[in-house]
């Protein structure tokens, strides 16, 4: 299973990128391309999975005091997509935690 990882600097703290980031959820949780949001929150890490254009997506997210790391798995069949599902996902963690 292809895989992604990604850092994502920011200047907020970690407590705001972290409230940041749940707000984020909300706001996928109610968008049409996106379903079967699941999210779970153990301190500053977010364990998360989801369905989109028909592919399953999970993984880890921790928020730390100056960076966010994302990991995730991809189904094979979307290894063609790998590049652009890492670009947008790291173009609106980057728009979202700007401060």
């Amino acid at each position: 299973m292809p895989s992604f990882n990604m850092e994502v600097p920011h200047a907020l703290g970690r407590d705001a990128a972290i409230q940041r980031l749940q707000q984020f959820m909300d706001k996928v949780r109610n968008r049409g391309d996106v379903t079967d949001l699941q999210e779970t929150w153990v301190g500053n890490i977010l364990r998360y999975s989801f369905k989109t254009f028909g592919f399953s997506i999970e993984g880890v997210t921790t928020v730390d005091d100056d960076r966010v790391q994302m990991e995730g798995k991809l189904p094979l069949a979307a290894t063609p997509f790998r590049g652009k599902i890492e670009n947008s996902i790291h173009e609106e963690l980057t728009r979202m935690l700007k401060s």
